[in-house]
């Protein structure tokens, strides 16, 4: 995007920073606050040597065939007795879009991972 004028990129500085989807409140750099305290918990069980491995926003990339077609990018993962264990925050209902529940059947299909819901 290119700009015309130093007026119209300062219109732009000046606009509201984009709404989260669902209207979810970011905190702590996690696109919710449900998703920022699932976290803080794993990170306890993980410092408890309950679970390892604990990762953030892990990416599986979705393909048909030999083509790629997109990507689904998880809360979080992790290992419980050497299991993986993909998580997914959900704040309800209006979360489980199409587009997810989609992503999440093709990640069982070409991964075998179940995804938990929390």
């Amino acid at each position: 995007m290119f700009l015309r004028s130093d007026a119209e990129a300062r219109s732009l500085l000046q606009q509201p920073p984009k709404r989260q989807k669902f209207n979810a409140k970011a905190r702590d750099g996690f696109g919710s606050g449900k998703e920022a305290r699932r976290w803080f918990e794993l990170t306890c069980l993980e410092k408890a040597a309950q679970i390892a491995d604990l990762r953030k926003h892990p990416v599986f990339l979705l393909f048909a065939g030999a083509r790629f077609i997109g990507r689904y990018t998880a809360d979080s993962c992790y290992r419980v007795n050497g299991e993986l264990i993909v998580e997914d925050v959900k704040g309800g209902k209006a979360t489980r879009t199409t587009a997810y529940m989609l992503r999440r059947r093709m990640v069982k299909e070409l991964y075998g991972i179940q995804i938990t819901e929390v």
